[in-house]
């Protein structure tokens, strides 16, 4: 279209835009947008969680667009620095149009904890690592002490997930009480705070995962998962603990104990009907024997000044096929409130 010259004032005349610059900065504000885009992906907690799918399609997306822009941009320095900043923006505008009104949300808002939210420990505030092997049970173990403290709760629970770290919090009264489940105590790949920052440990124990009695299980209930000795992380525990944090040990699945052909553990663990209240009403005294059985002899060894073990620990878990099934959970969560 050729735009008559009385139709520009003062004289104006069209920039001369080659279409090289011109797709330079246009690839420049798309690889801009596509940066941010996959920077908010990676961000740990993040507020909007992006399928598998998405994800690989928006880095094949970017990695594509870099080949494009490598194979096509303008090589003129002054094209070069103009699609950097034209990108700069772009991020800052799709950033602010992809999080807008989400940005600011509210603290108290049920469902989700902030990121500035997980850094912060208020002095009412306790919190407790729960740390296991992947499929060991810990989700498990906190959902039943959700349920356990369903008439005490004050304010609607919260939660975040990255990866396999998630915390849930819990208010109970003036206390709040903060779940971190990892898989390791030295699983602090990006977010898990400092151990010295913890009010208390829950280790669990999956004993199909044990290795001094894993080979003793149906290997489908292992779903081949490499086994690992409980023992050792009690061990480590202890060399990296200073006092002030107490320990609470729980073996989680406790009815597959009766699929066992460790012979310790044929003589002692109940089969047929009785088996469920047999082991549910364990006491301290009781579990200690079941404890040596399941080799894991660090269990009832007193690890002070490191740690105290918290009252009633060991503990058994079981999950239940229904809610009032379970049993485990809400001593432990008992147990928790009373020493914290």
């Amino acid at each position: 279209m050729i735009v008559p010259d009385f139709a520009l004032p003062f004289a104006l005349t069209r920039p001369d835009i080659e279409p090289v610059v011109a797709l330079t900065v246009l690839l420049g504000a798309l690889l801009g947008a596509l940066t941010a885009d996959v920077l908010f992906t990676l961000r740990p907690f993040a507020r909007r969680r992006t399928s598998r799918p998405m994800t690989v399609l928006v880095l094949g997306t970017l990695l594509a667009g870099c080949i494009v822009f490598g194979a096509l941009a303008d090589r003129d320095q002054t094209s070069l620095a103009t699609a950097a900043v034209v990108a700069f923006v772009g991020a800052l505008i799709y950033g602010w149009w992809v999080h807008r009104g989400t940005d600011s949300p509210d603290p108290g808002a049920p469902g989700l904890l902030t990121d500035a939210e997980l850094g912060h420990k208020a002095v009412s505030d306790r919190w407790v690592l729960v740390a296991g092997p992947a499929a060991s049970g810990k989700t498990t173990l906190i959902e039943g002490m959700v349920r356990a403290a369903h008439p005490l709760i004050a304010a609607p629970l919260r939660n975040s997930e990255d990866g396999d770290l998630r915390v849930t919090e819990l208010v109970l009264g003036t206390l709040r009480l903060r779940f971190w489940e990892a898989r390791s105590i030295e699983g602090r790949r990006r977010r898990l705070p400092s151990l010295s920052d913890f009010d208390a440990v829950v280790l669990v124990v999956d004993p199909t995962q044990h290795m001094p009695i894993a080979g003793s299980f149906p290997d489908t209930l292992r779903d081949g998962r490499e086994p690992a000795d409980a023992n050792d992380d009690v061990l480590r525990l202890s060399e990296v603990l200073d006092g002030g944090c107490t320990v609470w040990a729980v073996a989680t699945k406790a009815d597959l104990l009766r699929l066992s052909v460790h012979p310790p553990l044929v003589d002692s663990v109940p089969v047929g009907p009785g088996w469920y209240r047999r082991l549910r009403d364990m006491s301290v005294v009781e579990r200690r024997p079941l404890v040596e059985e399941l080799d894991l002899s660090q269990l009832l060894v007193e690890h002070q000044p490191a740690f105290a073990w918290g009252r009633g620990s060991p503990l058994l878990a079981f999950a239940g096929d229904a809610r009032d099934d379970q049993f485990g959970a809400r001593d432990l969560l008992r147990a928790l409130i009373e020493t914290l």
